[in-house]
């Protein structure tokens, strides 16, 4: 009886401690995680489920802690704000002059999470926060409106209906951002001066749109596997309209909607060191009307590996002076380059490879230059012409075409074909190129030099087609290969170095005008 007395107070010993034990952990973690939402939170801010602060004098900003300068700015920070979904703005900022950083907070719910409205002189941050909506709505993340250089700076978006609009605000930076399953993830209008850069897209309807908003910077942003989750719309990665002077640099576009990058009614664009793969249309540029040669605002494509398109790797059209140089596209299940309506645009030193048809295929154009291209192993034709009209196609490269290396149809004219290299295109046939159209010279006039045939064997080159022509001045020698890639390589760099020689002649004879 006593040793059973002992045993059962032992038991009844440890029973109580180890519940005493559970008690204490269990009481310290809510506290640690009560903590961690409320860390550095103004006290009286603890239960408020909006913030709407519209003045340099509004109690609710004076109650936040800091001071409002540049280096101690007025915090809102680690707060999960739960809302309404008809709650309009979670966070309200209107025509304040103080600093304000808004971070580390949360929002579930609301027409919009933060809007701000009338912030001139660059005083908002808005780093580190999160806008989740759920399976059932969608939350709007952040509306800037007619502010100046706010910063939105790693923010998580996730099924947001508009992540991030920009609507009348100037020099707003947004970076480092990620958005996963929004429908408009980025959208910029009539916003001049904004950089775009650093941010991810992740399975989103859409990528970047801006409207109306001048030298637009999107650099080095990363897209993957958008898609229509939600409407069916067009989805592209980057879309720009009616803008003057945007650069869309160093893009990385994978699987990612219908258009990797598109342009409508764009002057003075610059496209280039984009990777792209695996959309329907790699770039689609169209509406455009610059002189070429004239002035500066025509667009340039250049230094872009557009691969896999499920159409069209790169698309013009109805464009009037443009500038596409040393791009790689290859794999487009059709066409490399598709053209319609353009003029006066120079296609120069591309590599256009094993795409499914035509590697160029032009369509009502006129007085263009395609020369000095690397185009072969395409299943069609290489280059195809269909009605249109003084095209200059010279110092160009037509390997192992399945079909001609160039095509003319009938309603074709006055184009001309000289210093080219055709090898082994057509194998099955009789010759590497056809010619259905009127007046079209297969060789210079000037030079009487035509083009190299790789079966070329003796007297005039005799072309396919209803035109009967003939290149009567056939080269024996290939082009040379070095000229074209070691320029292609060194055309820029060569440009610099004449630059700096031209300055350092002008230098002296600055300082002579000096003294």
């Amino acid at each position: 009886m006593k040793w059973k007395s002992i045993n059962q107070k032992n038991i009844l010993k440890t029973t109580f401690l180890i519940c005493l034990l559970f008690s204490l952990f269990f009481f310290a973690l809510i506290n640690t995680s009560s903590s961690l939402v409320q860390l550095n939170v103004n006290p009286n801010l603890d239960s408020i489920n909006e913030i709407l602060i519209t003045s340099d004098s509004d109690p609710d900003l004076l109650s936040l802690t800091g001071n409002g300068t540049i280096e101690n700015p007025f915090l809102i920070e680690n707060i999960i704000f739960t809302g309404q979904p008809s709650t309009e703005n979670v966070i309200y900022i209107y025509k304040t002059t103080k600093h304000i950083e808004i971070r580390n907070c949360t929002f579930y719910e609301g027409i919009y999470g933060i809007k701000i409205k009338d912030i001139l002189n660059e005083t908002i941050n808005i780093v580190n926060n999160t806008f989740n909506g759920n399976s059932y709505s969608m939350i709007n993340g952040i509306r800037v409106e007619n502010s100046y250089r706010v910063k939105l700076e790693w923010n998580i978006f996730s099924r947001c209906e508009a992540g991030i609009y920009n609507y009348y605000s100037q020099f707003c930076y947004l970076t480092n951002n990620t958005f996963s399953k929004c429908l408009y993830p980025v959208m910029i209008s009539h916003s001049d001066d904004c950089h775009i850069y650093n941010n991810q897209f992740f399975l989103c309807d859409n990528g970047i749109l801006t409207s109306h908003s001048d030298r637009t910077l999107i650099y080095n942003n990363h897209f993957s596997f958008l898609n229509n989750m939600y409407y069916n719309l067009d989805d592209n990665s980057i879309d720009i309209e009616y803008s003057e002077g945007c650069k869309v640099v160093s893009n990385i576009i994978f699987s990612a909607g219908d258009v990797g990058i598109r342009a409508i009614n764009c002057d003075t664009l610059l496209i280039s060191k984009n990777g792209i793969s695996k959309t329907e249309v790699g770039i689609l540029i169209e509406s455009v009307e610059s002189i070429f040669y004239e002035t500066a605002n025509y667009p340039i494509i250049q230094f872009n590996n557009i691969s896999q398109s499920n159409n069209i790797g790169l698309s013009l059209k109805e464009i009037i002076g443009a500038f596409i140089y040393s791009n790689k596209i290859e794999e487009s299940r059709y066409k490399g380059i598709s053209a319609e309506g353009i003029v006066s645009t120079l296609i120069s030193r591309n590599s256009i490879l094993q795409n499914g048809l035509n590697g160029i295929f032009l369509y009502k154009c006129s007085e263009n230059m395609i020369e000095k291209n690397s185009i072969s192993y395409n299943d069609g034709n290489g280059l195809h012409l269909m009605n249109s009209n003084n095209i200059s196609i010279n110092y160009n490269y037509f390997h192992h075409n399945r079909d001609y290396g160039v095509y003319i149809d009938y309603e074709s004219y006055w184009n001309q074909i000289d210093h080219n290299e055709f090898y082994s295109n057509n194998q099955m046939g009789e010759s590497q190129a056809y010619d259905d159209g009127e007046e079209n010279l297969w060789y210079n006039p000037t030079t009487l030099e035509g083009n190299f045939w790789s079966d070329f064997e003796s007297g005039d080159y005799e072309i396919d087609g209803a035109s009967n022509s003939a290149d009567t001045y056939p080269l024996s020698d290939k082009i040379d290969e070095e000229y074209t890639v070691i320029a292609n390589i060194l055309f820029v760099p060569s440009i610099m170095i004449l630059f700096l020689f031209l300055l350092v002649l002008r230098l002296p004879r600055r300082s002579k005008k000096r003294s």
